[in-house]
């Protein structure tokens, strides 16, 4: 099955950049999912990313989400301890 998975990641960076999508930001963020350990993939952080690569935030955000409604990305919610900042639970929504 592993790889299907790089020609999935093509397939989605093609389909994204057709349908609007900023090819610089789609482009990085392909190049990042190929790249990036699995410690760093399991928790993006979208605002240092944007930081990181000089992407204004709220655009990047955008297209991060128009990446996750694609498929190439996993959305969860962490609910995080106002006191230790440790995260206490991971859910996929939040209702």
């Amino acid at each position: 099955a592993m790889p299907a998975v790089p020609q999935r990641l093509d397939a989605l960076t093609r389909e994204l950049i057709e349908g609007g999508c900023p090819s610089a930001h789609i482009e990085k963020i392909a190049s990042y999912l190929r790249s990036a350990d699995e410690n760093e993939l399991h928790r993006i952080r979208p605002l240092s990313l944007a930081r990181r690569w000089s992407f204004p935030d709220e655009e990047f955000l955008g297209s991060l989400l128009h990446a996750t409604r694609a498929g190439m990305l996993n959305l969860t919610w962490e609910l995080t301890c106002p006191h230790c900042r440790g995260v206490r639970q991971t859910l996929d929504h939040l209702g």
